[in-house]
C-alpha cells in the first residue's frame, strides 16, 4: 500500500530555516541595492535560487520521518520504496570539486546566486563576497537527502 508522510518541523530545523530566512531577507536587500548593477535577470535568478533553496531545504528536513518510517517497515518485513522529489541532488554535483563529496544542495544553491548572480562582477578575493560566502557556511543545513539514505 502507499502511504504519504508528513513531517513537523523539529525545534533545531525550525532554528534553521528561520536563520535561512534572515540570510535570504538580507540577500533580497542586497539584490535591491544592487539592482542597477546587476543584469536584468538577476532578480529573476534571485527568486527561482529562493525556490529551489526552500524546496532542497524541506525535502532535507523531512529525512528523521523517513529513516523512522524505513526501519519500521524493514522490521515489519515489509519491501520499502522511497519517492524523492527536488533532492537538490544536480545542484550539488554543478557545485562539486569533483570528489565523491557533494556540498549541500541548498548551500550550494546560495553560494552559486552569490557568485553568479549577485557577485557576478567581484574578484574571488573580494571581502564582501567572502563575508557572504560565509554566511552560508555558519547555516546549518539538512544534509542532502539521497547521500544520507544511502549512508544508512
Amino acid at each position: 500500500s502507499v502511504r504519504v508522510a508528513t513531517h513537523t518541523l523539529t525545534p533545531a530545523q525550525r532554528e534553521m530555516y528561520d536563520a535561512s530566512a534572515v540570510l535570504w531577507q538580507k540577500l533580497a536587500r542586497f539584490l535591491r541595492q544592487r539592482a542597477a548593477e546587476l543584469p536584468p535577470s538577476a532578480t529573476s535568478r534571485f527568486w527561482s535560487a529562493h525556490q529551489r533553496f526552500f524546496r532542497a531545504f524541506v525535502t532535507g528536513a523531512k529525512l528523521p520521518s523517513l529513516h523512522e518510517l524505513l526501519e519500521a517497515g524493514l522490521a515489519a518485513g515489509k519491501s520499502v520504496v522511497v519517492g524523492l522529489l527536488g533532492t537538490g541532488e544536480a545542484y550539488g554535483v554543478v557545485a562539486s570539486d569533483g570528489d565523491d563529496n557533494l556540498p549541500n544542495a541548498p548551500s550550494a544553491i546560495l553560494r552559486t546566486l552569490i557568485t553568479a548572480v549577485l557577485c557576478s562582477d567581484k574578484p574571488p578575493d573580494d571581502p564582501a563576497l567572502l563575508g557572504w560566502l560565509e554566511l552560508v557556511d555558519q547555516l546549518n543545513l539538512p544534509p542532502n537527502p539521497l547521500d544520507e539514505i544511502m549512508s544508512r
